[in-house]
């Protein structure tokens, strides 16, 4: 518009200078050099504003009337502003590992951060921050694996992200335990970020063997045995007890006399724990009959949580011989039955009694 009512009696030519965050080019057209008259007053001039098919923050632009050639007669002055909003989205999703992870040869669960949508505009970073958690009973940071958290960089043209987390082997039998790792959303327009926790499984891949690895060379009839050593060559952990069969073996003795009830039996070794005992009961049969001897040998292993039974092997080797050494015994008495015989006639009566 003209103040003052003066009429321009000739063209004059301006231009806009533009400042803010838009970029000329990719976020707006600068429509150049701008004719101005009493003819045309007052005059819109349309600045474009395309559509870059980026993700951006929304940016400001503000354009400066500029007199090129500083005419002194007639003043240019005055700028208008406005938002360029931007209208291209991108999203982000956490996937979890295929599978479970074995916790062998130093493995590691990996998760991948994958964007769908636009790219970003050169210059921007979209920064999306992640981290592991604990799950309550099941794997546990710092024992099963290595906490994990840091920022994953968008920027330009987007590609997945990947989130290495180490898997500590620990040496225990023990239960898939799952882990979980989630992303946190940076909060900002036209981006989307799904926060819901993603599942890990461990599987231990570890084993053990059950074995009883000491026995009681002898034992007094009547008498209880020694211990018989119980070990395990890795512990248990996240499975409750390990309840362990045992049974005693005939030999030279018999079991179901020379042994007093139970003959058999089990025996439970705790949590963390490697070793437990059991100790046999021998019999009085009060039969004179020498030494003896009998075996035990294990004959299975069960966890409280029986996932872990196929990686707990009880070795069946016959285990002894133990020796039952005899307690009882006899006093032989020998009487006449006759007092008197007749020489060459009669013959003596001889009675023999074991006491």
């Amino acid at each position: 518009a003209v103040t003052n009512g003066i009429t321009l009696d000739t063209d004059y030519t301006v231009t806009l200078n533009f400042s803010g965050t838009g970029i000329a080019a990719s976020d707006y057209t600068d429509p150049g050099t701008i004719t101005v008259n009493d003819g045309n007053l007052p005059l819109t001039v349309n600045v474009n504003i395309p559509d870059d098919g980026v993700w951006e923050p929304n940016e400001a632009l503000t354009a400066t009337l500029v007199d090129p050639n500083g005419t002194d007669l007639v003043s240019f002055a005055g700028s208008a502003s406005c938002n360029i909003d931007n209208v291209n989205a991108v999203s982000f999703a956490l996937s979890g590992p295929a599978g479970t992870i074995d916790e062998e040869n130093n493995a590691t669960a990996t998760f991948t951060v994958t964007p769908t949508g636009a790219d970003v505009e050169s210059g921007y970073t979209i920064s999306v921050n992640y981290g592991t958690i604990d799950v309550i009973g099941e794997a546990q940071a710092g024992q099963d694996y290595s906490v994990t958290f840091g920022i994953a960089p968008f920027s330009g043209t987007l590609s997945a992200y990947t989130i290495d987390v180490p898997i500590t082997n620990d040496n225990f039998v023990e239960p898939d335990q799952l882990f979980r790792a989630r992303l946190v959303d940076p909060v900002l327009d036209d981006v989307t970020v799904d926060t819901t926790p993603v599942d890990a499984t461990i599987d231990s891949g570890d084993t053990a063997t059950v074995t009883i690895d000491s026995f009681p060379n002898s034992v007094d009839e009547g008498d209880v045995t020694g211990a018989y050593a119980v070990n395990i060559d890795n512990p248990i952990e996240g499975a409750g007890d390990l309840t362990v069969s045992w049974t005693a073996v005939s030999g030279t003795a018999d079991v179901a006399t020379d042994l007093d009830a139970p003959t058999s039996g089990t025996v439970v070794i705790a949590p963390l724990s490697s070793s437990s005992s059991f100790t046999v009961d021998t019999a009085t049969d009060m039969n004179v009959e020498g030494s003896e001897t009998f075996s035990v040998q294990l004959t299975g292993a069960t966890a409280t949580d029986t996932s872990v039974d196929g990686d707990i092997t009880p070795d069946a080797t016959v285990v002894g011989p133990t020796t039952i050494n005899e307690t009882d015994y006899a006093d032989i008495n020998v009487s006449a039955v006759s007092l008197s015989v007749q020489e060459d006639i009669d013959l003596a009566d001889m009675e023999v009694v074991f006491d």
